[in-house]
């Protein structure tokens, strides 16, 4: 997922006074889409925690969740691309964007019966955009000091020593984290809604949209592309010879290599577009 937004430099002031820097913080749309990754981070969390207690009372939280993640996700396409115009680029654009893949499955899950999975890879990106704009943005505007760089021989304030450790957890574990989301994308949520298909929980376009949006992450993302490369590798070992399971028939490990083939040739095809 795509952090362009958060990497900009703070917009304040820092000269100005307080009440200015303020007004420079909140009245953009950065301070909105900020709000939304808010949203997102905060109802997942309550989601997830009264879930088990109360599965009817938990499901508004699951809906509020993914309504920020379209606020979120919506504004970073409009700073990216502007108001949209139905055409054909616009295809190539959602192809090759991230967060158009994004926003689009956020509205087929808003639009589904709640599957708590699917809010992990949305919760977890949510919490780093969170963390990281306190320490971009809402740190300096209050502390501007926070902002300027460090002095040799003098200790650092309690809210740099902060900055400095938000730095530091992002730079240590949002890659790892990066990783295990993609594990859940492939494995864990595909898994979980090909279930719900089959039990009638969810429809069955779920599945479709859902592969879909697999295909084109991955054209973008090397994580998922690792996933992918792994799981091939371990169905390769597992059905096909020399180091094949005797219990599985030749036609099954035949099958295996006719759809392995077929899917890579789709990924090859889309990664050229």
């Amino acid at each position: 997922m795509s952090t362009n937004t958060t990497q900009a430099k703070p917009s304040t002031a820092l000269t100005k006074p307080l009440v200015e820097r303020i007004k420079l913080l909140t009245m953009n749309a950065r301070f909105a889409w900020w709000f939304g990754h808010v949203i997102v981070t905060i109802s997942s969390l309550v989601y997830l925690l009264k879930r088990p207690f109360s599965y009817d009372n938990s499901k508004p939280w699951y809906y509020i969740a993914y309504l920020g993640a379209l606020l979120s996700y919506g504004i970073t396409l409009w700073k990216t691309h502007g108001i949209p115009q139905i055409n054909g680029s616009l295809v190539q654009k959602i192809i090759g964007d991230e967060n158009a893949q994004y926003f689009i499955m956020a509205i087929i899950w808003l639009l589904s019966s709640p599957v708590f999975i699917t809010l992990i890879p949305f919760g977890v990106y949510s919490s780093f955009h969170v963390v990281d704009f306190i320490r971009t943005a809402i740190l300096p505007t209050f502390v501007p000091s926070v902002a300027q760089p460090p002095v040799p021989g003098q200790p650092r304030s309690i809210f740099q020593q902060a900055s400095d450790t938000i730095k530091r957890f992002k730079d240590v574990y949002y890659e790892k984290c990066m990783g295990i989301i993609s594990y859940i994308e492939v494995l864990g949520v595909m898994s979980i809604i090909l279930t719900e298909a089959l039990t009638f929980n969810i429809s069955p376009l779920a599945v479709l949209f859902y592969g879909n949006f697999l295909r084109l992450r991955y054209a973008t993302s090397p994580h998922i592309r690792n996933v992918f490369g792994e799981l091939r590798n371990r169905m390769d070992k597992w059905m096909l010879p020399p180091t094949a399971n005797p219990k599985i028939p030749a036609f099954v490990g035949n099958g295996y290599t006719v759809i392995r083939d077929g899917l890579i040739s789709l990924t090859k095809t889309e990664k050229t577009h």
